[in-house]
């Protein structure tokens, strides 16, 4: 029971017992924390406890998890855990997540945000609801923005919800970096209709 050893992360992947537990077991994520488990640890990914309890839909954690987990803490290192929401589209703890006072814009490991999150879900309303509280404009670690993402994945409904927000054609501007476009992106994962809607679009080809 003694607290270092409850916190002892896992070789490789950095994965406390919290992290594991919070996947499947309240009773156990209870007795962990009983004993001293840490919820704001990050794992070698990025991850915390309560992003397994979202990931995993498990809200008896969640519930036991949010009050322990401190959205004030240094996050550059860390994934948000709204991303984790979006992407599973578990709207009821985004929620909760707000309240505790997580943030759609704070900073996260690699640059992504809880919009990129949604854009690799499958919820048009989630979506959506990240966009009004996200910038279409935010570039991640690898130079990409939402724009890229729904593009390589072929989702024209996120594109087109894209393309009507006020910001929507400005984040079809080549990446700075490299030049690399949505469109290059599109055709790169053979994603045809992606590459049509972006021509009609109006993004230029030679570009």
């Amino acid at each position: 029971k003694d607290r270092e050893v409850v916190n002892l992360p896992r070789l490789g992947d950095q994965r406390t017992p919290l992290m594991s537990a919070a996947w499947v077991s309240a009773p156990a994520v209870a007795k962990l924390l009983e004993w001293g488990a840490d919820p704001n640890l990050v794992e070698e990914g990025g991850y915390l406890a309560i992003d397994a309890a979202i990931l995993g839909g498990n809200q008896a954690v969640f519930d036991l998890l949010l009050p322990l987990t401190d959205p004030s803490l240094p996050s550059e290192n860390r994934s948000n855990p709204l991303s984790a929401a979006a992407f599973r589209n578990r709207r009821g703890m985004m929620e909760q997540l707000e309240m505790r006072g997580f943030r759609h814009d704070s900073p996260s490991k690699l640059g992504s945000t809880p919009l990129m999150g949604a854009a690799f879900g499958n919820s048009a309303q989630m979506f959506q609801y990240c966009l009004s509280r996200g910038d279409p404009l935010i570039r991640d670690a690898n130079g990409f923005n939402v724009f890229d993402y729904v593009a390589a994945r072929g989702h024209l409904e996120f594109q087109q919800i894209l393309i009507e927000h006020p910001k929507g054609l400005e984040a079809l501007l080549p990446n700075p970096n490299d030049g690399c476009t949505a469109l290059m992106l599109a055709c790169q994962h053979q994603m045809y209709k992606s590459a049509a809607f972006l021509l009609r679009a109006g993004i230029d080809p030679n570009a």
